[in-house]
């Protein structure tokens, strides 16, 4: 038996959240600076189409979350994520880790397990 697709069904958004509580309480990383350039950058054209589609960027305390219709995909907002830490020349010091399907954290480096090598 064959299984016959809906069609013009309404698609829920992907959501996607960046935490950065972390270094955001410390001050290393300014999240107001992170919204916006997650605002510049964040480009989706769908296929066919000439306009972008619609892609919210909100701040929610020390955290990001990337609202936008099916194209976009997780590892695009990490990848933006480590050009932002790139930028801002925080790269050697905080990563970008996976917590949830839907969710990265910013954590510092662990370098305590070089200091007892040495």
């Amino acid at each position: 038996m064959r299984k016959i697709a809906k069609k013009g069904g309404a698609k829920k958004p992907l959501t996607f959240i960046v935490k950065g509580s972390a270094p955001a309480s410390d001050g290393i990383v300014d999240v107001a600076v992170f919204e916006k350039y997650l605002t510049d950058r964040i480009t989706i054209r769908s296929k066919g189409a000439k306009n972008l589609l619609n892609v919210t960027v909100e701040r929610e305390a020390k955290n990001i979350k990337v609202s936008a219709p099916s194209l976009l995909s997780k590892r695009y907002v990490k990848y933006l994520t480590k050009k932002f830490l790139k930028k801002q020349q925080l790269r050697d010091y905080v990563r970008v880790v996976s917590e949830s399907k839907d969710a990265y954290e910013l954590r510092y480096l662990n370098f305590a397990g070089e200091e007892e090598e040495s």
